[in-house]
């Protein structure tokens, strides 16, 4: 936030910069009173959010979710849900949410995408075995056809993809 807006959070950073940390009241309310003062928007993004375990990261961002400033978007990416009353943030409209089912291709988009880069059409059963085995993640259909070039080429690798194509199998899992 700092970065897109210097002259904000001074208070904040006077406040982290001291030897011991204020009681978290302090900190949060400090953080959220100046964020209400930003009024462009902007989007905070947290990556692998499922990595956190300090309780007191999820306090802060609890505190930041109950009073929304309007400007700010905060994303979280995670691969579980966070500790925060979700259904309640549900329920008010106060949260969008792109789940796994979102983000896997159809077998539909994986036909499409397949035929699109390699160029030729594929058969129906090789759009299933693709779907199967990179369960529609677009990464481990980009490496099943990376270096296809024929359709044997092409055919030979959803083959492989039938036993144990190595590669895209360790990189999906």
């Amino acid at each position: 936030v700092h970065t897109l807006f210097p002259s904000s959070l001074e208070k904040t950073h006077m406040v982290l910069k001291t030897a011991a940390l204020p009681p978290f009241p302090i900190l949060s309310s400090t953080l959220i009173n100046e964020l209400h003062q930003i009024d462009q928007p902007f989007a905070i993004v947290l990556d692998d959010y499922h990595l956190i375990s300090n309780p007191n990261i999820h306090d802060l961002l609890s505190v930041l979710l109950h009073t929304p400033t309007g400007v700010m978007h905060l994303v979280i990416a995670t691969r579980q849900d966070p500790p925060f009353p979700l259904a309640s943030y549900r329920v008010k409209n106060r949260m969008s949410e792109i789940r796994v089912q979102d983000l896997r291709f159809s077998a539909a988009e994986i036909e499409e995408f397949i035929e699109k880069t390699i160029g030729f059409p594929v058969t129906e059963s090789s759009v299933t075995i693709l779907e199967q085995k990179t369960e529609g993640w677009i990464a481990g259909l980009r490496l099943a056809v990376l270096n296809t070039g024929t359709r044997s080429e092409f055919e030979q690798i959803v083959a492989d993809l039938r036993g144990d194509s190595r590669y895209v199998i360790e990189y999906v899992v």
